[in-house]
């Protein structure tokens, strides 16, 4: 599950290019700031540092902690779940259907006969005027 929200990360640099884990450019990072007599070092600080991404599209390396991995990856899923609810709402409007509706005939009403759904007819302001004059 991890590693497909991965593939949702985008190129913080042309905003469009999918970011790759790049093994060999954090390797080679780490390789440069760690000499082997570090070694408490490396197993305490590597993991709370950064991890090396490559753009598909642009080519740029970008190195990313894990709490912006975390904030780019929850961004997303925030995303893809507002838009699955609101496709949701959206489809569930389309499908309410009206089973009856309620005859005042103070006005043409929603069918053009006189008659309205139960929460037009509820709210209608104007069944509320005096049908005298």
């Amino acid at each position: 599950m991890l590693g497909n929200m991965l593939k949702n990360l985008t190129c913080p640099v042309c905003l469009e290019g999918a970011l790759e884990y790049s093994q060999a450019e954090t390797f080679k990072a780490f390789s440069d700031i760690f000499e082997l007599e570090d070694v408490d070092a490396i197993v305490d600080g590597v993991i709370e540092q950064y991890i090396v991404f490559r753009c598909l599209q642009c080519d740029a390396t970008t190195r990313l902690m894990f709490k912006d991995i975390e904030k780019m990856v929850r961004r997303d899923l925030s995303k893809q779940v507002m838009t699955m609810k609101a496709a949701g709402e959206v489809e569930r409007g389309l499908t309410i259907r009206n089973r009856f509706y309620i005859y005042c005939g103070h006005c043409t009403g929603f069918d053009g006969r006189g008659s309205c759904p139960k929460t037009i007819y509820e709210n209608c302001d104007i069944k509320k005027v005096p049908n005298v004059l």
